[in-house]
């Protein structure tokens, strides 16, 4: 049987966060739990927080200076 579990990465200026999932949307949103934790490092000049997700992960580059980055990879599962 063959499966697949979703990796959400933040690399950040302290290392690389990582956490699995079981699906793409369970790691999408733990790559938003991360960014609204860490707004207030970024959003002194300007209010991220009624950003969407969507908004606010697509923006998070820009937010950050290009200093930290997200991202989500499938990985395959084989027996």
């Amino acid at each position: 049987m063959q499966g697949q579990i979703h990796l959400a990465f933040w690399d950040h200026k302290h290392g690389t966060d990582i956490s699995a999932h079981k699906s793409y949307g369970g790691a999408f949103l733990q790559c938003v739990q991360w960014a609204r934790e860490a707004l207030e490092d970024w959003g002194e000049t300007h209010d991220y927080t009624n950003y969407t997700d969507s908004e606010l992960i697509n923006s998070w580059t820009q937010i950050s200076g290009d200093t930290e980055f997200f991202k989500i990879e499938q990985i395959e599962l084989h027996n």
